[in-house]
């Protein structure tokens, strides 16, 4: 990554039978609910692309160079995703009883989170995020 360089991966998904190979320019190494995932552009796939370091099986560094895209922000790439899963983004409404509204007002679980607060002490928390598979757990 810091030599800005262009990498071959086999990536193995939990679903394929056989590692997938990949040309990636790796721009980011992002730390996410314990897991360490590599964020870059895919030339496969034509945009950018997360990979779960866990699951590479190989990587070879190419002497092929690239550099970051001009106005890429990175901070911002997954912004409006709930976890790590690209999907459309939606508005979502969470109701949390009194008994435990004080911890959900305790932390910002989105950056568009919103929190509205009950007369009979509950909260709703309100956010616009992609995958609900990843809420839901």
């Amino acid at each position: 990554m810091l030599l800005q360089c262009t990498v071959v991966l086999l990536h193995r998904r939990p679903d394929y039978d056989e590692p997938v190979e990949h040309h990636i320019d790796p721009y980011l190494l992002l730390l996410h609910q314990f897991g360490l995932y590599v964020v870059g552009y895919s030339h496969r796939a034509k945009q950018l692309r997360i990979f779960e370091v866990e699951r590479i099986v190989s990587v070879v560094v190419l002497e092929d160079r690239f550099s970051l895209p001009e106005g890429l922000r990175l901070d911002q790439v997954y912004e409006n995703l709930f976890g790590l899963i690209d999907e459309p983004a939606q508005m979502v409404r969470i109701q949390f009883t009194p008994d435990v509204a004080y911890l959900v007002k305790e932390r910002r679980w989105h950056p568009s989170q919103r929190v509205e607060r009950l007369n009979d002490g509950s909260v709703i928390v309100s956010f616009t995020a992609g995958d609900m598979d990843e809420l839901a757990s």
